[in-house]
C-alpha cells in the first residue's frame, strides 16, 4: 500500500498523508512521540484514556512515554 492509497478517514487525523516522514527530516521515534503527546493532550493527561484511544496498553504506553521522555501532564 502506498501513502496515497490510505483511506483519508485513516490518514486524516495524523496529518498529510502524502507527506514523507524523510522528507520532512522526522524519523519515526519522533513520529511516534508526537503521536502519543496528541493523544495525552486529548485525553486531559489520562494515560489510560490515551493508550485506550491509541489502542495500545497503559504499561506499552507509559514504556514508549519513558523511552521518548515525555510525561503525562496536562
Amino acid at each position: 500500500m502506498f501513502p496515497d492509497e490510505v483511506p483519508y478517514s485513516i490518514a486524516a487525523p495524523w496529518g498529510n498523508s502524502s507527506t514523507d516522514a524523510s522528507v520532512t527530516g522526522q524519523g519515526l521515534r519522533d513520529i511516534e512521540a508526537e503521536v502519543i503527546n496528541k493523544a495525552i493532550v486529548q485525553a486531559r493527561g489520562n494515560v489510560a484514556q490515551a493508550a485506550r484511544a491509541l489502542g495500545i496498553s497503559r504499561a506499552t504506553l507509559w514504556r514508549r512515554m519513558r523511552e521518548a521522555g515525555l510525561t503525562a501532564r496536562r
